[in-house]
């Protein structure tokens, strides 16, 4: 059993999740919790604690590689540390500032299809996922950033046909065309079943922000 974000639960919930530990104490179960801060007393004793620490630069750049593709060989050390100072080797952050530098014209391709650095990220990049998903998002059009906000509002697990549907009754055009465009840049995943959902509830939690 996987809970998530346990810092935002309220009293009840905190209530439900002590008793949902004593009831399963004895059935094998394993429950995984994640938390930005430590758990409440109560939990203290019951709970074994695993600090997660940034991923290490080499890993930082393979994680780069799974989103860019190919990256000049000449780039990587810079692009490496770059990725280090601005994310601290938080995965998702190193995820999103990749996507950012693709998005706002910081990275271009040589004539081999490989990234490079055109120019440094200047002193005000953010330092938040959430922050990083609204500079991708103000790089995209503005009838791209409609059909973001209409993926927003139909939720996780949306199909095409959907979309298509609330798009295009709502004024949009080219809806099968923008819902490729938001899979493409990272912006909706399709799933093994042909839905659609966000890549995290971050993501989401930003476009109704920005709405």
């Amino acid at each position: 059993l996987r809970i998530e974000d346990l810092h935002w639960a309220d009293e009840a919930s905190l209530k439900l999740l002590e008793q949902l530990h004593h009831s399963l104490s004895d059935s094998g179960a394993f429950i995984l919790i994640t938390s930005r801060t430590p758990p409440p007393e109560n939990l203290m004793e019951v709970v074994e604690k695993v600090s997660l620490h940034g991923l290490e630069p080499r890993w930082i750049l393979e994680l780069a590689k799974h989103v860019l593709g190919r990256i000049s060989r000449g780039e990587t050390r810079r692009l490496k540390s770059i990725l280090a100072e601005k994310t601290g080797g938080n995965p998702l952050l190193v995820i999103e500032l990749s996507r950012l530098l693709m998005a706002n014209g910081s990275m271009g391709r040589n004539p081999e299809g490989e990234w490079f650095l055109l120019k440094e990220p200047g002193e005000l990049v953010p330092m938040s996922a959430e922050s990083f998903l609204q500079a991708r998002m103000t790089v995209l059009k503005s009838f791209e950033r409609f059909g973001l906000q209409v993926a927003a509002a139909l939720g996780n697990g949306f199909r095409a046909e959907d979309f298509v549907e609330i798009h295009g009754m709502l004024g949009g055009e080219k809806s099968e065309l923008i819902l490729s465009k938001l899979v493409n840049t990272g912006f909706l995943n399709r799933n093994s079943k042909g839905s659609f959902d966000f890549p995290n509830s971050i993501l989401s939690s930003a476009v109704h922000n920005n709405t």
